[in-house]
């Protein structure tokens, strides 16, 4: 199913999610794994990093990134006439997602609480790597077929899930690989220069 939603992403970007989906990229436990490195440690934060903890990751700027992105998706969303429910739910659970919290699932429209539900079952991380619930196009189609717009459930999801992969991964990923570059550089700076690393941090 992944692909299927995926397929609109350059080869790059398809080789890249499933490396991450299947946590066969460099974050630090596979890093270890891999023994490229002695420890799993986030540069960022010093908890243990997977591809989880990448996107979930509060260290210096992560949250900031996290926001920026999930701005850029709302006025996707907004622009694209998505069902106010749907697009308010969808966020709220990414949300609650990142944070490590239990997914809101209790809704008093029927059918957002059935994709709420559903989409629970296959995962929210699941959602931003290409695996929507039915219920997601389903919904969006009726609001699309209510309001008389020129557009279609099936091809709002297939611009709106890879646009999820498309707007939080690459960025996050690449904040991480420049704060890494940046720790690189300073303590590199600071070794020429004969100074101990705690001044530089």
């Amino acid at each position: 199913m992944a692909s299927k939603h995926t397929n609109t992403l350059k080869p790059g970007y398809q080789r890249w999610i499933t490396k991450h989906a299947s946590h066969n990229c460099g974050v630090g436990m596979t890093l270890v794994e891999w023994q490229h490195q002695e420890d799993d440690q986030c540069p960022r934060c010093g908890q243990p990093e997977d591809t989880n903890h990448v996107i979930r990751c509060t260290g210096a700027g992560a949250t900031e990134i996290w926001t920026e992105q999930v701005n850029v998706l709302t006025e996707w969303m907004t622009e694209a006439n998505t069902h106010p429910l749907l697009q308010d739910t969808l966020l709220a659970n990414l949300q609650q997602w990142r944070q490590g919290l239990p997914p809101l699932t209790a809704h008093a429209a029927p059918k957002i609480q059935k994709m709420l539900e559903s989409q629970t079952l296959i995962g929210w991380k699941n959602l931003m790597e290409g695996l929507p619930s039915c219920w997601i196009r389903r919904i969006q189609q009726k609001h699309i077929l209510q309001n008389q717009l020129h557009s279609s459930g099936k091809k709002w999801t297939q611009q709106g899930v890879p646009g999820c992969v498309l707007f939080f991964f690459p960025s996050v990923y690449l904040f991480s690989i420049l704060f890494c570059n940046d720790i690189l550089n300073l303590t590199l700076r600071a070794m020429r220069g004969g100074c101990s690393t705690s001044s530089v941090f």
